[in-house]
């Protein structure tokens, strides 16, 4: 049997040198007739959008977020795109009728697909289908999507300040710095510490030890969030508006009907010309700002509500978990769309999220 699938493999590979391989699968925005590469219009119309926007300055998680808003279905049928979805497209050479064979491999058993890093040859083919974008608009958008990539994962000047303000000391209450090593590396030190562990003896983080254990948060309470953050929307949507406030509510709808009721009164009474006109005036004039100022208390009561906040940022969450998927690298911008502040001591991180949730990792788990 293995034989046999090293002689398959084989001959895979050859058609790929010679060019005369043909793919079964076909990535969004196309479909495959008599071994061709069709367009699918419809899609190919989003594909063309998302190039578009993200070389016009629009964010990949924007782009993702928008179709989603917009209930653009996905290659499946599926209404959520991720950020990988997005990043596929636009580093998918095929959008310029190109195309790059031999991305992965199988190989021994179980035969698992894995993504080929270099361990086999490549083969680029030129002209191999029908384009959706053009080679210009792929390019620049390749070229943006290199930069982006570069700046935020690799960008050393980002990634060092990622922490800045963050991180405060469960300890003495004082802001982490950070703090150069002599092996180049870095670590974020509590201020009052730095001073000396007579002022603080709360220890040094190392920087890579609070990127792994934010992945770990994260990709915990994405499994769990069903069991969390579902639950928790729902219980702040139930006690969104007190009972006293609904109360106070109440009372100035009664209000304003009574007064309102009053204004078609005097109104009644103007017409059968049983009031004076400028007794009429006046007392329209004081039952409207009655009505006015009644309306105004019942708007801030409505806006003062605490829990709107906290119930718009569970929402975050759901929508970045829906969006973003588990993650494997630590970026700047998505941890901060995430977390409000990093509480420490010299054993465990909580990470404050934007919901107001706190949430432990021990320093232990990701040494």
């Amino acid at each position: 049997m293995t034989s046999i699938a090293q002689n398959m493999r084989m001959s895979c590979s050859a058609r790929m040198k010679l060019g005369t391989y043909k793919q079964v699968n076909a990535p969004y925005g196309y479909y495959i007739e008599n071994d061709e590469f069709k367009i699918n219009e419809e899609q190919a119309q989003v594909v063309r959008v998302i190039f578009r926007a993200y070389i016009e300055g629009k964010s990949i998680y924007k782009i993702a977020d928008e179709l989603n808003q917009a209930g653009v279905p996905t290659k499946f049928g599926g209404v959520t795109w991720r950020i990988k979805d997005i990043s596929y497209i636009l580093s998918n050479v095929r959008y310029k009728g190109d195309a790059l064979l031999q991305k992965s491999y199988r190989d021994g058993f179980p035969y698992k697909a894995k993504k080929n890093r270099g361990e086999k040859d490549k083969y680029y083919k030129y002209n191999a289908n029908v384009p959706i974008v053009s080679r210009e608009e792929f390019d620049k958008a390749e070229k943006l999507l290199s930069k982006r990539r570069e700046l935020y994962y690799s960008g050393r000047t980002i990634q060092e300040h990622s922490f800045s303000h963050m991180i405060v000391c469960r300890e003495c209450g004082s802001i982490y710095r950070k703090k150069d090593r002599w092996d180049g590396k870095y670590a974020w030190v509590c201020r009052q510490h730095d001073y000396g562990v007579h002022k603080c003896t709360s220890k040094p983080i190392d920087d890579i030890y609070i990127r792994k254990a934010y992945i770990l948060m994260y990709n915990r309470l994405k499994e769990n969030q069903e069991y969390i953050l579902q639950p928790m929307l729902s219980q702040v949507e139930m006690i969104r508006t007190s009972s006293a406030e609904k109360t106070l509510i109440k009372d100035i709808n009664i209000q304003i009907a009574q007064t309102t009721e009053q204004v078609l009164s005097i109104n009644r009474l103007k017409a059968k010309g049983l009031i004076e006109p400028v007794s009429y005036m006046e007392e329209s004039n004081r039952l409207n700002e009655q009505i006015i100022k009644l309306r105004k208390q019942k708007k801030k009561f409505q806006q003062k509500n605490e829990f709107d906040k906290v119930i718009d940022n569970i929402r975050k969450l759901i929508k970045e978990f829906e969006i973003t998927g588990a993650i494997a690298e630590f970026n700047k911008e998505q941890f901060r769309r995430v977390v409000q502040k990093i509480y420490a001591d010299s054993d465990t991180l909580t990470f404050k999220l934007i919901n107001n949730m706190e949430l432990d990792i021990r320093i232990e788990e990701v040494l």
